[in-house]
């Protein structure tokens, strides 16, 4: 699993690409999920293949894109969030990278 915190000014938007390996298909589902902390059940932003907010980018290789929009960090506390990001192949879960996301203030 791969560790990785993000550092994001309220209002900002953000753009990463994941790339799987080591599979010769694709998976069902990617999620990305941001809590406030471990214990909520409520994600404050929630992305996922399956409802097309991430994109496949490459046709012969498993490269994602994963775009947060401002929109989407307009509204949070200045606050260290946390992340993971999940990968679905049928019934199988894989928790594949996680971290702190951290929003702080626009000057």
């Amino acid at each position: 699993m791969i560790t990785k915190n993000f550092t994001l000014t309220k209002g900002d938007s953000l753009e990463f690409t994941i790339t799987i390996e080591d599979t010769e298909i694709a998976p069902n589902d990617i999620i990305f999920i941001v809590k406030d902390n471990v214990n909520s059940t409520v994600a404050v932003i929630e992305k996922s293949l399956e409802d097309e907010e991430i994109e496949r980018t490459d046709d012969e290789g498993f490269v994602y894109k994963i775009y947060i929009p401002s929109t989407d960090t307009d509204d949070l506390k200045i606050l260290n969030y946390i992340y993971q990001i999940e990968l679905i192949f049928g019934s199988v879960h894989e928790t594949v990278a996680e971290g702190k996301f951290l929003i702080t203030p626009e000057l």
